[in-house]
């Protein structure tokens, strides 16, 4: 099951998916990603890539996937995949189309299609809740936090998602 959580007075569904407050993030990483974009994006409607400072936050860098947003029905491309996300879903996409997700089954590409489309026509942060592969104890679910950035402030040219791994019991 997928959940989406979305910011106060955002629409309260995205193409059937189900959206919940920000307020219901529960990992440290996402939360703290959610406070940054907010002090970047200052009174703008964007934050500016510009005004991103990776230094800034450098403990969520291994949680970050970077995905570039190009053309007006955004083509994605994977810029970056930080350690921790890499090994999360055992997958290496940098550099990579969105598209490339398709060999890990159809529905898990039109569901992230889906969603970083959403971000980019809504200009809004979306969040993720998902189940991670496996059972037992170790089994985790994940949190991700979608955050819209701007060359020039008309549309979204770049995605930072950062993930976190939630235990299962807690989810």
């Amino acid at each position: 099951m997928v959940r989406v959580i979305r910011p106060l007075g955002a629409p309260a569904s995205l193409s059937g998916i189900e959206m919940l407050s920000l307020d219901a993030l529960r990992g440290e990483h996402t939360r703290k990603a959610v406070a940054y974009w907010s002090k970047v994006r200052k009174t703008q409607p964007l934050p500016l890539l510009a005004d991103f400072n990776p230094a800034e936050i450098q403990d969520l860098l291994a949680h970050v996937v970077v995905l570039d947003a190009a053309g007006p029905t955004p083509e994605f491309t994977f810029r970056i995949l930080g350690g921790e996300t890499k090994q999360m879903f055992g997958i290496d996409l940098t550099g990579q189309r969105l598209a490339a997700l398709a060999r890990c089954g159809q529905d898990f590409y039109d569901g992230a299609l889906k969603l970083y489309g959403g971000v980019c026509e809504r200009r809004t942060p979306l969040a993720v809740f998902g189940d991670l592969s496996g059972a037992g104890p170790e089994a985790l679910t994940y949190e991700a936090v979608l955050l819209p950035f701007t060359r020039e402030g008309a549309q979204v040219d770049r995605i930072i998602e950062v993930v976190d791994a939630v235990p299962r019991e807690e989810a």
